[in-house]
């Protein structure tokens, strides 16, 4: 008489699918802030949308209330100002005029002339401002947009501007520079 073998228990393995945990999914990390860009990010931007050589370096120089600047606030989906990118305004002037192809001078002697950005320089800029977002849209994020430009370069700003631009938010103060047509301080400001 043989003796049958004591049956062994049944297999918990990758084959009956216990004992494996299961796979994590990634999900993508949501932020309730918009972060602060890279000076590179701005740089890229910049240098794509004008199709020229681009310089952006870290700087001391901020803009501030007093400087005649133009700002773009931007919003995210809920209405609520979450960036801010303040240019100064002869730099807002020469990035305008790069944008329209015109001759180096031209942009920054219709400044000089009006004391304020032409019709057709604050279109351009604005414009600019608005290819801007880019740099402020990032996975994980809220989408932001572009809502509106201030232009404080024949005035005083609004007081929205002007808190933003007094704040200890994180910013980021650039010195930029636009190959042929000259440089000047941008500040870009995130809310915290």
């Amino acid at each position: 008489m043989s003796i049958a073998p004591f049956p062994s228990p049944p297999r918990q393995g990758l084959s009956q699918g216990k004992g494996r945990r299961p796979a994590r999914r990634r999900v993508p990390r949501v932020t309730r802030s918009t972060p602060l860009p890279a000076a590179m990010q701005v740089r890229d931007v910049l240098s794509s949308t004008l199709e020229r050589d681009v310089t952006v370096e870290p700087t001391e120089e901020a803009v501030t209330p007093t400087t005649p600047a133009v700002t773009g606030l931007y919003v995210d989906d809920d209405f609520r100002a979450v960036a801010m990118v303040s240019i100064e305004a002869s730099l807002a002037a020469q990035i305008a005029g790069a944008l329209a192809l015109l001759a180096p001078g031209r942009a920054a002697a219709a400044f000089d002339r009006a004391g304020a950005l032409p019709a057709d320089l604050l279109e351009n800029i604005r414009e600019v401002l608005n290819i801007m977002a880019r740099a402020l849209n990032v996975e994980g994020a809220p989408h932001v947009r572009l809502y509106t430009v201030y232009d404080s370069s024949g005035s005083f700003p609004p007081r929205d501007v002007t808190e933003w631009l007094q704040s200890y938010r994180p910013r980021l103060d650039l010195m930029v520079g636009v190959k042929g047509y000259g440089d000047g301080a941008m500040t870009v400001i995130v809310g915290a």
